[in-house]
């Protein structure tokens, strides 16, 4: 296969990835609203009957819908190719940054509404961490809507930038699974009967699998970068299988997520969980197409 098609499959099975990931977060937003009606249906005049409840899950159904917005732009950018790819994936990538904004008041908003009057301390840490982590995220979308949205060029410079505004979006990505894994081990009591609220379903292997594809593919696009200051040949085919390993890493994140899933989610819940499962393996199915093609070519 040459260059430029080895490129090709690769975009076609990311194109479904991100496709796939779009009717994702539509379905995280319909579980939202369920998981608000059917919470009032149950308690209509207790704790769930909060302002700040329902400001939460509106910011929380516009983060979700902006991400879908984002990955249906990221997965034309993918299937149309051309000189219009660069442009639409940095549009894409702006998106996805609007989206990861509205994590640091959702993050707020929830923080309010299970401290409702007082905040405890170790509510207020986690809604640090969380805040922090939104912020991580955007800037790493952000680093990969700068890298994609200005026009490309072939030389070796041109790749090295790209490449290395491409790890350090990675580390950024790195960060935020860090803070959301360290604000899942804190448990708050809430209220006087001793009820509590645990910040993460579970902390879990999961999040460690996902820390550890973000610090692979940081490897993988940083290695790549210092490929191009000296004669190399497989450049792309080593950056290529690196993220290949990031995307299985990945993928075994979202399969433990839902096996974890399994018995206590809704079925909306557990379809966005199958479906961002598909988008990962979409991912680790393209780059490992993209390792086995590439050969000494270093057009990234």
């Amino acid at each position: 296969m040459q260059p430029n098609a080895a490129r090709s499959a690769r975009d076609t099975f990311l194109g479904a990835a991100a496709a796939t990931l779009a009717v994702a977060y539509l379905l995280a937003a319909a579980a939202n609203i369920e998981t608000y009606v059917d919470n009032l249906a149950r308690e209509p005049a207790g704790l769930f009957d909060n302002a700040y409840y329902a400001a939460s899950l509106w910011v929380t159904v516009s983060l979700y819908l902006l991400l879908v917005a984002a990955f249906v732009v990221i997965a034309v950018a993918f299937f149309s190719g051309g000189a219009a790819r660069g442009p639409r994936l940095g549009c894409g990538a702006l998106i996805l940054a609007g989206g990861f904004g509205l994590m640091m008041p959702a993050a707020v908003l929830a923080c309010f509404f299970f401290s409702d009057p007082f905040v405890p301390e170790g509510l207020l840490s986690a809604m640090i961490m969380r805040v922090v982590a939104g912020l991580s995220a955007l800037i790493a979308a952000l680093l990969v809507a700068t890298t994609f949205g200005r026009p490309r060029f072939a030389s070796a410079l041109g790749a090295m930038a790209r490449n290395r505004r491409l790890g350090w979006a990675s580390i950024g990505v790195g960060v935020a699974f860090v803070l959301l894994l360290l604000s899942g081990f804190i448990t708050v009591p809430v209220g006087e009967d001793g009820w509590s609220v645990d910040l993460a379903d579970a902390v879990s292997l999961a999040a460690i699998a996902a820390i550890a594809a973000a610090l692979v593919a940081t490897i993988g696009f940083f290695g790549a970068a210092r490929s191009y200051l000296v004669p190399a040949s497989r450049t792309m085919a080593r950056r290529e299988g690196v993220l290949a390993i990031a995307a299985t890493l990945f993928l075994l994140y979202r399969l433990l997520d839902l096996i974890d899933l399994r018995h206590q989610a809704s079925w909306l819940w557990r379809s966005e969980s199958v479906a961002l499962t598909v988008a990962a393996l979409c991912v680790a199915a393209g780059f490992v197409v993209s390792r086995r093609s590439f050969s000494g070519h270093n057009d990234p």
